[in-house]
């Protein structure tokens, strides 16, 4: 188990894997549960959780917090619960199970006094709670988690860090710097990710790695797209952004293929950010993301995918402003996009409408309702809560005979349903109670 470790630190993958089935078969011939504790938590971390479906994931945690109960071994047991909970999180489990299941965590590490692992899981349930809402400190963490999410801290010296700070630190980084995606604090997300790589240099688990790549490579093409004039400024987000998307790619051809719809995602916002390809290319990278995140049952993914594709619409805008009433009809915006734009209808704002709508459906069936709500706020303009209630008619039966499209409710792609969909499929394999 070690070895495999190593060799993922030092990313020999071809090495890890000989000693992973080196390892199991050592552990098959002379049978121990603390070894299989410990062994189920590394090899799930390290190489399972990049290839292998949700469920399998979690009942190889689960059976590896069993194994360390059965032998007394609490601290391995409780890492296994805990790292199977954030594998939830990163696969985009609701959230209110998440919530739930980490109230359980917390309290029962504080019984068996596993400080540090509660400690820890504190700063991902005040994540969890700050997404959903139901924030309320009532966990009982240290000083980092009774202030604003947003708030800064004096970060110790990696050198005066024990192996328990220096994880902490790093959950805090991986909170925060999805937190800053989720609600669009990308400058503040921007000055994270430096000393997240630092802390998080030698952990090389799915949960952490996938999240470190990711939202870094958004952080610098959103951050890229939000720039009207300063040229340099960014293309030089945008080779940021390439080389976290170069390190995803070889990352998935050497360890699997559960990452891909977010590579995609981190292209087609590349794309965007980039402005060398046309709209009607943008629109289908970012359409055949959704679609493979929509196929993967990631509802969180999905709607962040649909964000960013109205992000990109929004940007081609025009900067006039625009009434209410005639934002709320469709009318009033003369066109900025090309003559064989992807629009379906007199307006620029349909296809902003279309993927923001999507999107807040999705967070809401996720359960971010603090991120429903921010949502509804900046983009009043094009979305009301009545869109989280009313059932639109299907796409086909929307025309009027005037061949406008109806705009009552939230209109949802073939995409987004299939999302639901997969999604429903995934948690039915998912055992809550064991969870």
């Amino acid at each position: 188990c070690s070895g495999t470790i190593s060799m993922n630190v030092f990313k020999n993958v071809e090495l890890s894997d000989r000693l992973c089935s080196l390892s199991k078969k050592l552990m098959q011939a002379t049978p121990s549960k603390s070894v299989e504790c410990q062994h189920a938590l590394t090899l799930t971390a390290f190489k399972t959780a990049w290839s292998e479906p949700l469920h399998v994931c979690l009942n190889a945690y689960q059976g590896g917090q069993r194994a360390g109960m059965e032998t007394g071994d609490l601290s391995h047991a409780y890492r296994c619960w805990g790292i199977s909970l954030m594998h939830a999180f990163v696969t985009g489990m609701p959230l209110r199970h998440l919530l739930t299941s980490g109230k359980t965590y917390i309290a029962q590490t504080m019984h068996y006094k596993l400080v540090s692992l509660h400690d820890t899981y504190v700063i991902i349930q005040d994540m969890i709670e700050n997404l959903m809402g139901t924030t309320n400190h009532s966990s009982g963490g240290g000083s980092k988690q009774q202030q604003h999410w947003k708030d800064t801290f004096q970060v110790p010296s990696r050198k005066e860090m024990d192996a328990t700070e220096t994880s902490q630190w790093c959950i805090y980084y991986w909170t925060r710097i999805m937190l800053s995606t989720y609600f669009g604090e990308l400058e503040l997300g921007k000055e994270y990710i430096k000393p997240f790589y630092a802390i998080a240099s030698i952990d090389h688990t799915f949960n952490n790695e996938s999240m470190k790549i990711f939202h870094s490579s958004l952080m610098m093409s959103r951050l890229a797209k939000s720039m009207k004039g300063n040229k340099s400024k960014r293309r030089n987000y945008c080779r940021q952004s390439q080389k976290y998307i170069d390190t995803l790619k070889t990352i998935i051809e050497q360890k699997g293929g559960n990452n891909v719809h977010r590579y995609m995602i981190m292209q087609a916002d590349l794309m965007a950010a980039s402005r060398k390809d046309p709209e009607h290319a943008v629109k289908a990278a970012y359409d055949k993301a959704i679609s493979l995140s929509a196929r993967s049952g990631h509802v969180h993914d999905t709607a962040l995918a649909n964000e960013l594709a109205a992000e990109y619409f929004i940007s081609k805008l025009p900067d006039a402003p625009v009434s209410e009433s005639a934002t709320a009809s469709g009318r009033g915006r003369t066109s900025s996009f090309d003559r064989d734009s992807m629009l379906e209808d007199d307006s620029d704002s349909y296809w902003p409408r279309q993927y923001l709508a999507n999107a807040l459906s999705l967070y809401h069936e996720w359960g971010a309702n603090v991120k429903v709500d921010s949502m509804l706020k900046k983009h009043s303009a094009y979305l009301d809560r009545s869109m989280l209630t009313v059932d639109a008619p299907d796409m086909a039966d929307s025309a009027h005979s005037n061949g406008r499209r109806k705009r009552k409710g939230a209109k949802h792609t073939a995409a987004t349903r299939m999302c639901l969909t997969t999604a429903h499929k995934v948690l039915a394999e998912v055992d809550f109670d064991a969870l």
